[in-house]
């Protein structure tokens, strides 16, 4: 990337920082169209991408900071993935979708949207069986369920195809650039119930590190992580969610525990 360019894109982002609530994600997200809109086509954006996370974004497809209703955040149950895989057809009617919408109000009814292709995720899926198992949830997960009760959020907001080289290669600059604005949207949203990271073992090495301290502490025990971001709000971390092929499910039993 042209260092002009890539000053004015760290000015334009530490001025977006001091704005606050849906005003501060708002702007995030025009933030984020604007340089995809204007410097992912000649190859900035895809270099950036592979040079700070080892990741491959395929093609143009805004970054995914949060899906759901987030101007009713009440009580809704959170959850945090670690990165948005890229899916052709989903993908490409969703930019469609967003560059009509805008990524703002096109997030916030991206569930509605996804009840339009019909097409269920296996993330999803996991999630929605391990909801029922620890009984947060007793009806069927449908798009319909998710646009009303459920907010999730990603580590790494970019889309890849291959997800398996992600790392971090620049923790500080990481954590100012996208932990701290995911602390704002969470501080934003002020849950009561604690959220999910899910996949957090893979995140567990960055986020021991003492850079991390105040923003995310936490502590390992019965086989999930139980801790608080930015000392207020209580998460649980977890491994990456499978289909439980039978017999007692003792993720959840240690989840039911913390609750």
């Amino acid at each position: 990337m042209d260092d002009n360019i890539g000053h004015i894109i760290d000015t334009e982002f530490k001025k977006i920082l001091k704005l606050q609530g849906l005003s501060f994600i708002k702007a995030l997200l025009e933030f984020e169209e604007y340089r995809f809109d204007n410097s992912f086509l000649n190859g900035s954006v895809y270099e950036e991408m592979n040079s700070e996370f080892g990741i491959f974004p395929p093609k143009k497809v805004y970054p995914m900071y949060f899906m759901g209703d987030i101007t009713k955040p009440k009580n809704k149950i959170i959850f945090v993935g670690i990165n948005p895989g890229y899916n052709k057809k989903l993908n490409n009617n969703e930019q469609e979708y967003l560059e009509k919408h805008g990524s703002f109000l096109g997030y916030c009814t991206h569930f509605t949207h996804r009840a339009s292709i019909s097409r269920r995720s296996a993330y999803f899926s996991h999630i929605g069986g391990f909801l029922h198992r620890v009984g947060m949830m007793s009806e069927k997960m449908t798009w319909d369920w998710l646009q009303n009760h459920f907010i999730n959020m990603d580590l790494i907001p970019y889309h890849s195809t291959n997800a398996s080289g992600l790392r971090i290669n620049n923790l500080p600059h990481y954590k100012d650039r996208y932990f701290i604005p995911i602390t704002k949207i969470v501080d934003y949203l002020q849950p009561v119930k604690p959220i999910f990271i899910v996949g957090f073992p893979t995140f567990e090495k960055y986020f021991s590190d003492s850079i991390f301290a105040g923003l995310i502490d936490f502590k390992k025990h019965d086989g999930i992580w139980t801790g608080t971001i930015l000392k207020k709000y209580k998460f649980i971390g977890l491994p990456f969610l499978n289909r439980v092929a039978g017999g007692k499910d003792k993720l959840a039993a240690s989840v039911k525990k913390y609750f």
